[in-house]
């Protein structure tokens, strides 16, 4: 039994309900895999649908040859440096903004889940400073781990890239 969304579901789901959704005019599918191009909030955007927001780092999209402008997940659960749209909720969120679940970093940092780490590791991996504030006032081994993860994002991963759509 499969206990987790996969890419293509949350893109056919996406597909579905992108009306819904609001800031969209249109939306082009790429004919193979989940990116796409979309006129969002009057401007054209080239976008990715994930499962999860964390799956941006977990790809390594932000080492991509051609940035992407947009993220549609299932689930927001990290920051990441584009705009989101998460389509459990509906919500949108800005670059840089904190997942609904929290209002800071130290509220991801309290909480010790999952999401809390991948917050505070999206905010380092973003150059937010406020992140690098927190995991220096933390325990060394505390802080070595945070900051180890965050390296580990910035290595290429053996082995074909998630491919994004090409603009013409």
């Amino acid at each position: 039994m499969k206990k987790s969304l996969d890419r293509k579901t949350v893109s056919i789901d996406f597909a579905l309900q992108w009306q819904r959704l609001g800031s969209f005019s249109s939306v082009q599918f790429a004919p193979r895999g989940t990116g796409f191009v979309a006129t969002y909030a009057g401007q054209t955007a080239r976008g990715l649908v994930l499962a999860r927001s964390s799956d941006f780092w977990q790809y390594r999209l932000h080492l991509a040859r051609s940035p992407l402008d947009l993220i549609v997940c299932y689930r927001h659960d990290t920051i990441l440096p584009v705009t989101v749209v998460e389509i459990e909720t509906g919500n949108h969120y800005r670059p840089h903004e904190y997942p609904s679940q929290f209002t800071s970093y130290e509220d991801a940092y309290q909480a010790r889940t999952r999401a809390g780490r991948l917050t505070i590791v999206g905010g380092l991996l973003c150059g937010v400073q406020r992140a690098y504030d927190l995991v220096a006032d933390l325990p060394e081994s505390t802080r070595r781990k945070y900051e180890n993860s965050a390296h580990d994002f910035q290595k290429r991963r053996r082995g074909r890239q998630l491919a994004s759509t090409q603009t013409s």
